[in-house]
């Protein structure tokens, strides 16, 4: 294993770390504010952060029509993503919601690659997705599979599945990283910033929290 490959592990180990540490951050979250407009905040920030590092490093802001097509979808499925994230955690466990989405995310895209993209998975992969799948039953202390199909575990599996899609439409797209995070996040801000108008307004809503 050359020194690229080991940082590239030591990156995900660190980025999977930082996941783990957002489930129950949220949980506490969703009893302090309303889902939206803790998704609505966190989609500004993030886009607040991400453009100006694209000038930083000089990144082209122009799209084509079809990385616009791309990226205006992956902005809607992370927006659902995030609903169905927020909105599950206000009824269901952290630990069990970090579970499923992270056993079953993999899984989702692995399975739509093999459908829709056309890639084939080896005989290795397939065992460890399978391992995954089986661990994750384990964690979640599963006696019978409907038991995971309960109406709170749905909203996970949700999220499960639109991130799947997220991240296909991300290895599809062929745009810089923060080209992509960026215009995601600012369409995303899109999606919630009704929630100020049709909801309980921002004052309010932050006096609430």
């Amino acid at each position: 294993m050359d020194r690229t490959q080991r940082m590239y592990i030591l990156a995900m180990f660190f980025a999977m770390s930082l996941w783990a540490i957002a489930w129950p951050c949220s949980k506490i979250l969703v009893q302090q504010a309303h889902p939206y407009l803790i998704a609505l905040m966190r989609f500004a920030l993030v886009s607040a952060c991400i453009l100006p590092l694209m000038l930083l490093f000089r990144v082209s802001f122009s799209l084509s029509k079809t990385q616009c097509f791309f990226v205006c979808i992956a902005g809607v499925l992370n927006a659902l993503y995030s609903l169905l994230f927020f909105q599950g955690l206000m009824f269901g466990d952290a630990g069990r919601a970090g579970v499923i989405s992270t056993t079953l995310s993999p899984i989702f895209g692995s399975l739509l690659s093999m459908f829709f993209g056309g890639m084939s998975i080896s005989m290795r992969e397939k065992f460890g997705l399978l391992l995954g799948f089986v661990s994750g039953i384990f964690l979640l202390h599963i006696q019978e599979f409907s038991s995971l199909l309960n109406p709170f575990n749905l909203f996970f599996i949700g999220a499960a599945f639109s991130w799947a899609l997220v991240t296909l439409l991300s290895k599809k797209v062929h745009i810089h990283p923060l080209k992509f995070n960026g215009y995601v996040s600012c369409i995303s801000t899109l999606l919630f910033l009704p929630y100020l108008f049709l909801g309980e307004g921002i004052e309010e809503s932050l006096r609430a929290a």
